[in-house]
């Protein structure tokens, strides 16, 4: 089975869905730990390791290994640590 996403214009999105609020009103803090089932290329992945700190987790699962090279190459760029992909 081959899965395709179009991982394209973050800044539309972000038009009418902003993660960093989405998270922080579900109770997202420093220390959390969050689990992101079909994260993509990272959309809510990195502003949820950012928001959690060096203290919490992000597990990122994907049926896309193509989305998980995307979103490891966007963690290392973004200096993100805290994922575990």
């Amino acid at each position: 089975m081959h899965f395709h996403r179009s991982y394209g214009n973050q800044q539309e999105r972000r038009k009418w869905q902003n993660p960093e609020a989405i998270l922080k009103d579900i109770g997202l803090k420093l220390g959390s730990t969050f689990v992101d089932v079909g994260c993509g290329d990272g959309f809510f992945s990195i502003p949820a390791a950012r928001l959690v700190g060096p203290k919490g987790r992000v597990y990122c699962v994907d049926a896309s290994g193509d989305a998980i090279d995307i979103l490891k190459r966007k963690a290392t760029k973004a200096g993100v640590e805290n994922l575990t992909l």
